[in-house]
């Protein structure tokens, strides 16, 4: 069985299903009548599955084992019918931590899926605030401690991290003094004991990394042209794939260090001149066997599916799907894995 949301007669609601039509079902109207409680979906934490929705008490934090009697309303939060508008930040070990707003301001707080298991963990500066922070596909879980990308009006957007504890949770970098972003986006990936994310220096974009060994910043690669924007793409656990545009996007890899960066699209290059953009900074792209595969662009091919062992030579075209110059591929088309097959949904 598996949960999902969809627009039903009750507006957008949670259901259930097994894949067939007569074990699909509506689970609870969360929000009664026509209006929508518009779940979101946080993962699973043992045989719950645990999701934010709005309904009497406002938009509060849920869970469901998969059974209407089993959808219940985990903690109103914010008492009362005020929001506290639960927001999923990392899972580490049976518990998931997700910011929310109180009275008092807003936090950290976890949840195990039961009312008893959910409380506040902690304020992480003085304002009581969180503007913004990453999300389920971009946190990284490493070694017993979560790494996240979290904003705040004292820090802008910094580093976080989190051993599950309060002392533990911390905004860990301070690469741009009071406010203003240190780091560029929420993308954060893996490439052996370093976390790497792109970073916004008065030198300009990079690619910085924290080191979970030595428990310091290092720094990674950047362009000598400067990037004007940089994409953190999938990660093999020992290397990053990522676009980097200077007059176009174009990819690399790199393996957490400087001599171990290299870019593998460019007309100069074996692999040619694959213009990534627009499809790949779409997040159109997945890891398969230790490649990345993604769809790309040439003058000859148009837009199709490309893939890449991390090596020039090995950076080429699949297949030219729509022969000739026009593409094959919409703007939002999905790669997905799915046992040892990749589907790519194409015109």
């Amino acid at each position: 069985r598996f949960v999902f949301t969809a627009d039903t007669l009750s507006g957008r609601e949670l259901l259930v299903s097994d894949g067939t039509i007569s074990y699909t079902y509506l689970l609870a109207d969360i929000n009664p009548g026509v209006a929508s409680s518009s779940p979101n979906i946080f993962g699973k934490i043992g045989n719950k599955v645990i999701f934010s929705a709005l309904g009497p008490s406002g938009y509060e934090l849920y869970a469901t084992d998969g059974t209407p009697s089993g959808t219940v309303l985990v903690s109103d939060i914010y008492p009362g019918v005020s929001s506290s508008d639960p927001r999923y930040i990392f899972t580490l070990g049976d518990r998931m931590y997700f910011a929310a707003t109180t009275a008092g301001g807003g936090g950290i707080f976890y949840t195990d899926g039961t009312s008893s298991g959910t409380g506040f963990l902690k304020y992480l500066t003085p304002s009581n605030t969180i503007n913004s922070h990453s999300g389920a596909e971009q946190s990284i879980t490493y070694n017993n401690r979560a790494y996240f990308v979290i904003s705040t009006p004292e820090t802008g957007l910094e580093l976080g991290e989190s051993d599950g504890t309060a002392d533990g949770t911390r905004i860990t970098t301070n690469l741009r003094s009071g406010p203003v972003d240190g780091i560029c986006n929420y993308n954060l990936r893996r490439a052996g004991s370093k976390i790497l994310f792109c970073s916004n220096t008065v030198a300009g974009i990079r690619i910085e990394a924290k080191d979970t060994s030595t428990d310091s910043v290092t720094f990674v690669y950047a362009n000598p042209t400067e990037f004007s924007d940089l994409r953190l793409l999938g990660s093999t656990g020992s290397k990053v794939f990522f676009l980097g545009f200077t007059d176009q996007y174009r990819l690399y890899v790199t393996d957490g260090t400087s001599a171990g960066t290299v870019r593998l699209t460019g007309a100069d290059l074996p692999s040619g001149e694959i213009n990534s953009s627009p499809y790949t900074s779409s997040f159109n792209y997945t890891i398969y066997n230790n490649q990345l595969i993604f769809l790309g662009t040439t003058p000859t091919t148009g837009a199709e599916p490309f893939i890449s062992g991390g090596t020039p030579q090995s950076t080429a075209l699949i297949k030219d799907i729509n022969p000739g110059t026009e593409s094959s591929a919409l703007t939002f088309t999905k790669i997905i894995n799915f046992g040892d097959t990749t589907y790519l949904n194409l015109r």
